[in-house]
């Protein structure tokens, strides 16, 4: 299984701090950044596993539409391990 980040942007306008703090607890179990998108409208960025990314995308919306919000736009990408060493001189 993979892991991938799951940008869904909600048709909601309520930013306000009740608004934002309920997202957050209803998504948090996705581990969630909760805030404004670049239209003005709630924003959710959540971090899901997805044997695909489609699975991943379909779990996003999921979440997005069990927490109340209504899902316009979503943008996903997955998320790659970079592993990095040192050797000694």
């Amino acid at each position: 299984m993979e892991m991938f980040v799951v940008e869904v942007e909600s048709t909601s306008r309520d930013l306000s701090d009740s608004a934002i703090d309920h997202a957050m607890t209803a998504l948090a179990e996705w581990h969630p950044s909760v805030g404004a998108s670049l239209a003005g409208t709630l924003e959710a960025t959540l971090t899901l596993p997805g044997e695909d990314l489609r699975q991943a995308v379909a779990a996003g919306v999921t979440a997005v539409t069990a927490a109340g919000l209504v899902p316009i736009a979503v943008s996903a990408s997955w998320i790659s391990a970079t592993i990095a060493c040192s050797v000694p001189a």
